[in-house]
């Protein structure tokens, strides 16, 4: 049996730079992986099978989706039982289902015996989903395009993070119908980079923006009042992760994220899920 962890992501900015020909937008962003993770687990079978805790129909899973891709486009003739059990909420902005299809991508390819490179299962995760290819590609990077083009980084930065997010969820085409301006401007690459080699939270803050939390904000003010309650409570930084609803604070230790937590549900309520993890 193989078994593989899929983390979850946030976005330390996401400009959106303008609306694409396909219907996608063009973005920006610093993404980097932080350990929370689903896990997957493979094993040959006749068939594909797929076991999930989640609630999303099996055809519809991009976990199925991903296996029969690769099983098309490769010609295997295998088969394969695939376990999923989830850690990361839907809807979350933490790249929970994009995650999963990169895993399962990189799973049947060692399973399978394909042999296929990393650039090949990226352009198959790309027509899964515009971050699956960051989740292939593994760690921290610099986005553009819709979100296939990628410029890994050595490093990202080092931070303790406090998620949370409330009950509702919200998809990326909600969250992008809303958007009302776009951002003129990219961040320099080197500049970005620059700000990460530093490693320190205090550089990258000045370039911590989402253009996705306008149009969630105004639909949902309880994930803004998230915001806010992380900073009062002691957060170097807050910003919402992706296109929502999960929110993370930037902490210099887990203890401190910890209170903060404590803090924040005491505040807005108990039932907000939550975790506190690591960048990686």
């Amino acid at each position: 049996m193989l078994t593989i962890k899929a983390p979850a992501k946030i976005n330390w900015f996401l400009l959106v730079t303008g609306k694409r020909p396909d219907g996608f937008h063009n973005i920006q962003s610093l993404m980097q992986c932080v350990s929370l993770f689903d896990t997957l687990e493979f094993e040959p079978a006749d068939g594909i099978t797929i076991d999930s805790d989640s609630d999303i129909p099996i055809h519809d899973n991009l976990v199925y989706k991903a296996a029969m891709l690769l099983k098309e486009r490769s010609g295997a003739t295998g088969g394969a039982r695939i376990s999923l059990k989830k850690q990361m909420p839907l809807s979350a902005g933490l790249g929970g289902g994009s995650s999963d299809a990169a895993s399962t991508l990189l799973g049947l390819n060692d399973l399978w015996g394909l042999g296929l490179g990393l650039e090949r299962l990226m352009e198959l995760g790309a027509e899964l989903g515009s971050d699956v290819p960051f989740f292939i590609s593994g760690g921290p990077a610099l986005v553009s395009g819709r979100g296939e083009l990628l410029e890994p980084l050595l490093k990202g930065p080092s931070s303790a993070i406090a998620l949370i997010k409330p009950a509702i969820g919200v998809s990326a085409g909600f969250a992008y119908s809303g958007i009302e301006s776009l951002s003129k401007d990219t961040i320099p690459p080197a500049t970005v980079k620059k700000a990460v080699e530093r490693g320190r939270i205090t550089d990258i803050v000045p370039l911590m923006k989402n253009d996705l939390e306008p149009p969630v904000f105004r639909a949902h003010p309880e994930v803004h009042k998230i915001k806010i309650a992380l900073l009062n409570s002691g957060a170097q930084a807050s910003l919402m992760s992706g296109s929502g609803s999960t929110v993370f604070g930037a902490f210099e230790s887990e203890d401190e994220a910890e209170q903060a937590v404590e803090a924040v549900k005491n505040d807005l309520g108990p039932d907000l899920w939550s975790a506190v993890v690591r960048t990686i």
